[in-house]
This record gives C-alpha cells, sequence and structure tokens, in this order.
C-alpha cells in the first residue's frame, strides 16, 4: 500500500512482492514443471538474479553489523585501556619534565 501510495517500493516491499508473488505461489511451481528452452532458461535467469540480489543485501547487512561490532569493540577498549594509558602518559610526562631541569 505505501509502495502504491508514493509511488517508490523499499527493498523490503519488493522483496516481499516479488518472492510472495512468483516463487511462494504454488502455481509457480506447476509452471516451471511446464517450461522448457527459451522460457526456462529466461527463468532460471530471473531466479539468479533475485537470488544475486538477496545475497547482496545479506552481504551489506552483515558489513553494517561487522562496523557496529568494531565500533563497539573499539569503546570496550577504549573504556579499558584509557585509565592505563592516561597513567602511563603521566609517568612520562613527569619522567619528561624531571630530565628537563
Amino acid at each position: 500500500s505505501e509502495a502504491q501510495r508514493t509511488g517508490v517500493m523499499s527493498e523490503r516491499e519488493f522483496e516481499a512482492f516479488e518472492v510472495g508473488r512468483r516463487y511462494a505461489n504454488t502455481a509457480y511451481e506447476t509452471d516451471l514443471q511446464q517450461m522448457d528452452g527459451d522460457n526456462l532458461t529466461r527463468e532460471l535467469i530471473r531466479v539468479q538474479s533475485l537470488s544475486n540480489w538477496l545475497q547482496l543485501s545479506s552481504k551489506n547487512e552483515q558489513r553494517q553489523a561487522s562496523i557496529i561490532a568494531g565500533q563497539q569493540l573499539a569503546l570496550a577498549a577504549d573504556a579499558k585501556y584509557v585509565p592505563q594509558l592516561q597513567e602511563l602518559a603521566s609517568k612520562m610526562s613527569s619522567g619528561v619534565s624531571a630530565n628537563a631541569n
């Protein structure tokens, strides 16, 4: 309904529409069994294209999840090691100051 209203379809809507309209339809299985030659080849290309598109979507989601996990790891490392690094920097700074005099 949103796609009809706006004239634009989201990826999620497209997935649900395409898979539901064609591949989840039991009549499709019957049609597929009756296909041969060029029609069957074109259908195999469409199925492979949809599969590639869905895999790309999964890959992009996995990439985003990895970025978020890396950011969480960096925050955890920062929380754990900043006090130790500040103490070391303070010791180094006082050592430099003592040697400078």
